[in-house]
């Protein structure tokens, strides 16, 4: 152990002369070689070695910190004293005080465990709001930081009398993880920091070299809220030693792990839910059922379950070198069970919500990357309906319309603009979630686009019925305001444009548009801006489901055109660092060749634009399903043009990915 620093020898010599300055040079040198006893970490931090001011404590409104609450923070905090615990994975959902539980970790640390130790923040604008707003006032109220002064607390580092040392960097600096041996390093929302971190490699993995050189004594902790199931914290907690948070049941005694399913809320006689998310917060409707006796706790009986819970290892033969916990928010003492119901109902038909439910509120992960099936061209030949032929490449200049598969209730269109080419395709909506591909080709020539948008005019025969397409999206990216005049000229076809960096899966620019002596028409055209990722990912779901009326699979006529199958596996989708170095999935083409895909993809979000089918994609992950219940239906929305009106069941369908049901208006000029 390093001793404590030799202080007060002048005063010594001042105050007792030379018999008195020797004996106290003895002491001195006698506790400077006295090794410092660590305490125990959740002794230390609840009794007073730790002081919250107000404003800056999760775990209460300042004062002594407290575990009281968030009793399973005890767990973690032993684990950190543990020798026989090297790294700590905390999976955790948002609400819990996982920052706070951050800092304490590392305060103590810093004040007991002799050695430099690091604090990774996902970025330098992170760990600069760390210092400044949470760290330095806790330095202030706490008994450690009588000896130190705030100032003294800086990105670069501050040194504790016990001979610790505490460092806090964002996940992108230089001097993060490089060329610094640390006794301990503790990562604040991993997940972030992979998403910032400009080296290669897993800084996991780059933090064990780091504290490789303390041996067993070096530790690792790393908290976050989970999000893709193959990167960041949830591949460490899944090869972890697993432990829950088990809690006895207030009316049977019967422990066991809080469950999302078990939360309930009142449901009519089809098991649809009596109530809006509003109503159930507002009224408090919603219960926990126990497992065992079906007793119903309120959120006063959840509280005291979890504060008399304990740690439960549910992976006993794995060893603990590596031991994890995963928290999902109804855990925490500031979420209602009310609040959980009503987001479960506000996710169900909402694919942006529902994956935001699944990381910051179930501390689950979601899948991202789509593998096989659509890069595999003898699967989709699998696809194929042997009763659907493919209309010829040329049907459009026929008198006679084309006829669709006798299921398909809705079409719609994609249309990829070229320099010399237009290409199209045509998918088929059933009421129930499935969808063909009824053409994909061509069109060349002069009259490229004015055939395309014709093509998109015509009827298709649907059971004996001529029926229109009910939307169309054409890609604006080469000839661009020929493409505004093509659609401003025909009803229901909408110029698109895709972009990687959005939020929400659509939004909707006013743009303007020339004429041919490149001259501005008066109006502005809807240019629909896509997020490409988004879009590509429903596409891809549809293609390696498996065939099914409800399953929401894409099928292929049974003569595929050689160039549609080659289309279809032209992209992969990929990891790649974008200009601000941060971290995203996304389709990539390995093949330019990829536009009758990308037409099918224009053709989903036209579906999607429209409010018409029910998009969502199936789910691939075997983790816990949220509660069946039913939103409430969409209003139906107007044709784009007079056309014989799809019926009720397909239009009653909501659109998972809200495509145009919450739009941004800009205006911009291109």
């Amino acid at each position: 152990m390093t001793p404590y620093p030799l202080t007060g020898e002048p005063q010594y010599l001042e105050a007792r002369g030379l018999a008195g300055a020797l004996q106290g040079l003895a002491d001195a040198w006698r506790t400077a070689w006295t090794p410092r006893i660590a305490p125990d970490p959740v002794t230390w931090a609840e009794g007073g070695g730790v002081i919250l001011p107000a404003g800056v404590a999760a775990m209460g409104r300042g004062g002594r910190l407290s575990f009281a609450l968030r009793p399973f923070w005890r767990l973690v905090l032993g684990w950190f004293a543990d020798p026989e615990t090297q790294e700590i994975v905390v999976p955790v959902a948002a609400q819990n005080g996982k920052t706070t539980l951050d800092i304490v970790i590392a305060l103590y640390g810093a004040n007991w465990l002799a050695g430099p130790g690091l604090i990774i923040m996902p970025s330098d604008d992170h760990a600069e709001d760390l210092v400044r707003d949470r760290l330095r006032e806790i330095f202030r109220a706490s008994p450690f930081g009588e000896s130190l002064r705030p100032s003294d607390l800086r990105l670069g580092g501050v040194t504790f009398p016990g001979g610790g040392n505490l460092n806090v960097f964002g996940a992108g600096s230089p001097n993060a993880l490089k060329g610094r041996p640390a006794r301990w390093v503790l990562f604040d929302e991993y997940d972030e920091a992979l998403r910032y971190s400009n080296a290669a490699g897993s800084p996991f993995e780059r933090a064990k070299t780091r504290v490789r050189t303390f041996g067993r004594l070096g530790k690792i902790v790393a908290t976050s809220t989970p999000t893709l199931d193959d990167a960041g914290i949830w591949p460490l907690h899944e090869s972890a030693q697993q432990w829950e948070w088990q809690c006895p049941c207030p009316h049977c005694g019967h422990f066991q792990t809080l469950e999302l399913g078990n939360i309930r809320w009142p449901r009519n006689e089809s098991g649809e839910s009596s109530m809006s998310p509003d109503e159930i917060v507002f009224g408090n409707h919603a219960w926990y059922e126990c497992c065992e006796c079906h007793g119903k706790w309120n959120d006063s009986q959840k509280m005291q379950a979890v504060a008399k819970g304990r740690g439960v290892c549910v992976t006993p033969d794995r060893p603990p070198v590596r031991r994890s916990i995963q928290i999902p928010t109804w855990y925490s003492p500031d979420v209602s069970l009310s609040s959980v119901a009503a987001q479960v109902l506000k996710s169900l038909g909402d694919p942006e919500v529902a994956k935001q439910f699944r990381n910051e509120w179930m501390a689950l992960p979601r899948t991202e990357i789509v593998r096989s099936g659509s890069t595999d061209q003898a699967h989709l030949v699998t696809k194929c309906v042997a009763d659907y032929q493919q209309p010829a490449p040329d049907w459009w200049r026929s008198d006679d319309p084309p006829e669709a598969a006798p299921w398909v209730r809705a079409i719609t269109w994609g249309f990829d603009v070229q320099g010399s080419e237009v290409w199209g395709s045509a998918i088929g909506w059933g009421d129930r979630g499935e969808r063909i591909v009824l053409w994909a080709g061509k069109f060349v020539g002069a009259t490229d686009l004015d055939d395309a948008c014709f093509a998109f005019r015509r009827p298709w025969i649907i059971q004996g019925t001529p029926r229109k397409p009910v939307r169309g999206m054409m890609d604006s990216g080469y000839r661009t305001h020929a493409v505004y005049r093509a659609c401003a000229k025909t009803p229901g076809l909408m110029p698109s444009k895709g972009r990687v960096d959005m939020r929400d899966p659509m939004a909707i620019s006013q743009v303007d548009r020339l004429d041919a002596n490149r001259r501005t028409i008066q109006g502005r055209t809807e240019l629909v801006v896509l997020y490409t990722t988004y879009w590509q990912d429903q596409l891809a779901a549809a293609l390696e489901t498996s065939p099914g009326r409800e399953s929401g699979a894409m099928h292929l006529p049974a003569n595929p055109p050689a160039e549609l199958l080659r289309h279809l596996v032209a992209e992969r989708k990929k990891q790649v660092k974008s200009r601000d170095g941060t971290l995203r999935y996304q389709w990539v083409a390995h093949d330019p060749n990829n536009h009758l895909r990308d037409c099918l993809v224009y053709a989903t979000a036209a579906a999607g634009h429209a409010k018409c089918l029910d998009l969502a994609p199936p789910r691939k992950t075997q983790a816990p399903a949220l509660p069946q219940a039913a939103a409430t239906p969409a209003p139906q929305p107007v044709p784009p043009h007079p056309a014989p009106k799809p019926p009720a069941s397909v239009l009653s369908r909501i659109a998972a990915a809200r495509g145009g049901g919450s739009t941004r208006i800009t205006t911009r000029r291109l």
